[in-house]
């Protein structure tokens, strides 16, 4: 080593500046971590602050009775799945068999007041000469005998019609008992051919009232027509005229038991699932009385809740991002069909504090098909700018 080169000398920090130095590093790693963070909590605020709790929603239907009765069988349980027609229960026909027995009898009645008149007006006429007359009361002996002889018919068919929808519900409760080998088969084919032979009798005094209530109306016209032709329409006998309102008060009864009777069948609107039942069987009903409820399976909808003061306000058509709750990857798009008029009370699932309710103006989004949302379910929901 020449020793006229200079020597190099290394001079140490001071401890108390390579202190400073040391601390002034983590420090501004901390400032840029704190500011990070800041900036992540300002964007979370930012997407918070459009993103709106909501639930799944579906239709319910009541089953109502429309009379007043007592349930005869219920055919399905809490939870059952439903299609739509299907018969939920019977009320009991008891009732209403009294009634078309009646209604039968005051038929009967009638019938034999009609021939009673047709003979007396027959002799009237024979003795008056009176043609023209003796022509148009014949014409509204026929008119009213005919529509006597269509209500005797309906009467059977209304018997017929209650006694085949007493056989098919115990032929489903055979079926079922079949199922779990309690009865033989053979009582279940017994009962399904005697229901089958109702339902013939069924449809052949369909085909004989349709075609008696057509010559009734051939007979009017003929009537009327008659009517017409004559100069001086002579007053209708007062035994005849009695006559026939009596006979139309009857037939308008008879439409009344007919609407009873299919009042006595309970069936689902939809399909869906029995998510409620309210009466046992046994139980006497009111007229307006839920009987079961049924829930559509699928969500139909979801209902957003905005708070009542809500920063951004959407229009109808706007659109949605509809994530689950449980899983934000799960996502949808969808449309705000309508805006609640006022603010309402949140469903309780849907408050953040058990304790506290939570109120909001209810937006109603379009159905979501490809999440397949249980009806219920809480969601999030962004409203897009």
């Amino acid at each position: 080593m020449d020793s006229n080169e200079p020597s190099t000398q290394h001079i140490r920090t001071p401890l108390p500046q390579r202190l400073s130095e040391f601390r002034r590093g983590p420090m501004i790693l901390l400032i840029w971590i704190v500011a990070a963070s800041t900036v992540g909590w300002m964007l979370m605020q930012r997407f918070e602050r459009w993103q709106y709790v909501g639930v799944a929603c579906s239709s319910h239907y009541e089953i109502t009775t429309s009379v007043a009765g007592t349930i005869d069988t219920i055919y399905v349980k809490q939870f059952d799945l439903v299609k739509a027609g299907e018969v939920i229960a019977h009320l009991d026909s008891t009732h209403l068999e009294a009634r078309i027995a009646t209604a039968q009898a005051r038929v009967d009645q009638l019938s034999a007041e009609l021939d009673a008149a047709r003979l007396q007006l027959d002799e009237r006429s024979t003795n008056n000469k009176a043609g023209l007359v003796a022509e148009l009361r014949r014409f509204q002996i026929d008119e009213v005998d005919l529509l006597l002889r269509a209500m005797t018919i309906k009467v059977e068919l209304e018997t017929d019609r209650i006694l085949l929808e007493r056989m098919s519900s115990k032929l489903a409760r055979t079926r079922e008992l079949v199922q779990w080998e309690a009865v033989a088969t053979a009582e279940e084919e017994d009962l399904e051919l005697e229901s089958q032979e109702i339902a013939r009798q069924i449809e052949l005094n369909e085909q004989l009232y349709n075609t008696t209530m057509e010559k009734h109306a051939v007979a009017r016209s003929r009537r009327e027509s008659f009517e017409n032709r004559i100069s001086t329409r002579p007053d209708v006998e007062p035994q005849l005229k009695s006559l026939r309102e009596a006979v139309r008060a009857e037939n308008l009864r008879l439409q009344e038991i007919e609407l009873s009777r299919r009042n006595l069948v309970l069936r689902s609107p939809i399909a869906g699932k029995v998510s409620e039942m309210h009466i046992n069987v046994g139980q006497a009903i009111l007229a307006g009385k839920p009987v079961a409820t049924i829930t559509e399976v699928e969500s139909s909808g979801v209902i957003c809740y905005l708070p009542p003061s809500p920063q951004q306000s959407p229009d109808i058509g706007a659109r949605v991002i509809i994530t689950r709750s449980t899983d934000h990857s799960v996502a949808a798009e969808s449309i705000v069909t309508r805006i609640g008029p006022a603010v309402v009370e949140l469903p309780e699932n849907l408050w953040r504090d058990p304790a506290t309710p939570e109120y909001g103006v209810p937006l109603l989004l379009s159905h979501v098909f490809d999440m397949n949302l249980i009806p219920g379910e809480p969601v999030n929901v962004r409203i897009l700018k």
